[in-house]
C-alpha cells in the first residue's frame, strides 16, 4: 500500500507493506492498525495519539488507549528512519504526571533495536509544561491481541518535571449556575423569613 504525500492511512485492521510520503495515523482517535512492513525511505510520517498509561489494550483494536502501528515481518522497517521522517506523539488525551509510562506507536513481533527510529524527526504534543524521555524500544513480554498473543517490543515514552494537568471543564458551567441557583434561593427564604425588615448576608 502507498500513501502519497498529503494523504493519511488510519482507522484499524489489515494491510500490507506500507510506503510513500503520507502520513500513517492508526486508529480513528486511537486504535490499532496492523501491516506486515514499513519501507520509509520516500518520507513516510507518523502521528500516534498516546491517552493510557502502560501498554495499549492490545485486544481492542478500536479502543486500545494508545495509537499503535503492529508491524508482523521479520524485517518491520525496511529501512531504518531518518529526519525526514517525522513521528508526532499527541498526550493531549491524557492526564500527565511525573513518573508516569506510555507505551505505543510501534509494536514489533521481532525484537527491535531502537536505532530503527531514533533519527527520526520527534514531535510531542499536548505536553502541559511537563517533559518527555523517549526510552526507545522496550521488551512486551506478552500482547494479547485478537490473533493471539505474543511478545516483541514497543516503544516506551516516560514523562518528567513539574507541568499542569488541565482538569476538565465541560461540566464545570451546569455547576456552577446550580450553585448560583442554590444561593440565590437560600437569599430569598430568608428574606421572605425576616420579613424584607432585615438584610441577609450568606
Amino acid at each position: 500500500m502507498t500513501v502519497n504525500a498529503g494523504a493519511t492511512l488510519e482507522g484499524h485492521g489489515n494491510v500490507s507493506n506500507i510506503s510513500g510520503g503520507g502520513m500513517i495515523s492508526p486508529g480513528n482517535s486511537v486504535g490499532i492498525l496492523t501491516a506486515t512492513q514499513v519501507n520509509p525511505s520516500s518520507g513516510t510520517s507518523f502521528l500516534f495519539e498516546l491517552t493510557q498509561t502502560g501498554s495499549p489494550t492490545y485486544s481492542d483494536a478500536a479502543a486500545s488507549g494508545n495509537d499503535l502501528l503492529h508491524l508482523t515481518a521479520a524485517t518491520p522497517f525496511l529501512t531504518p528512519l531518518t529526519s525526514a521522517n517525522q513521528i508526532t506523539i499527541d498526550f493531549s488525551g491524557a492526564s500527565l504526571a511525573t513518573g508516569e509510562v506510555f507505551r505505543g506507536g510501534f509494536f514489533t513481533n521481532t525484537p527491535s533495536a531502537t536505532s530503527e527510529v531514533n533519527n527520526a524527526t520527534f514531535i510531542y504534543e499536548g505536553l502541559k509544561g511537563f517533559t518527555v524521555n523517549f526510552d526507545g524500544f522496550v521488551t512486551e513480554p506478552v500482547a494479547d491481541f485478537p490473533s493471539g498473543s505474543i511478545g516483541g517490543t514497543v516503544l516506551e515514552f516516560d514523562i518528567s518535571g513539574t507541568g499542569t494537568t488541565v482538569p476538565d471543564t465541560s461540566s464545570t458551567g451546569p455547576l456552577l449556575l446550580l450553585g448560583l441557583a442554590a444561593t440565590f434561593g437560600v437569599h430569598l427564604r430568608l428574606r421572605q423569613r425576616l420579613g424584607n425588615t432585615e438584610t441577609a448576608s450568606i
